[in-house]
């Protein structure tokens, strides 16, 4: 039987680091060999899971967090209009004043 090992190598000419998968050699039977494979898979699995659910934490988090942004943005552009209001009349006054 053989199995596949990847070990991590440097490469003097191209500075850099690469992942070498190398056949051995293995004398482990067949269903020895199918449980390591699927222990492999069910861990892999699980770490899948783990980040899809912390995916989704996130995401709702930043929904929030933009739901809020949104209404805080709609508050501030409010109360900019209301003081751009508020100058143009006094602006408007001014002018008035000064053509008695």
């Amino acid at each position: 039987m053989f199995l596949r090992r990847s070990i991590l190598q440097y490469d003097d000419r191209g500075n850099s680091w690469a992942v070498i998968d190398e056949p051995t050699f293995t004398t482990m039977p067949q269903g020895e060999e199918d449980k390591l494979e699927l222990s492999a898979l069910e861990a892999r699995v699980d770490d899948l899971i783990k980040t899809v659910d912390s995916l989704a934490t996130e995401n709702e988090a930043l929904k929030v967090q933009q739901s809020q942004l949104t209404a805080e943005r709609a508050t501030l552009i409010e109360k900019t209009e209301l003081a751009r209001s508020r100058v143009e009349a006094m602006i408007a006054r001014l002018k008035s004043m000064e053509t008695r």
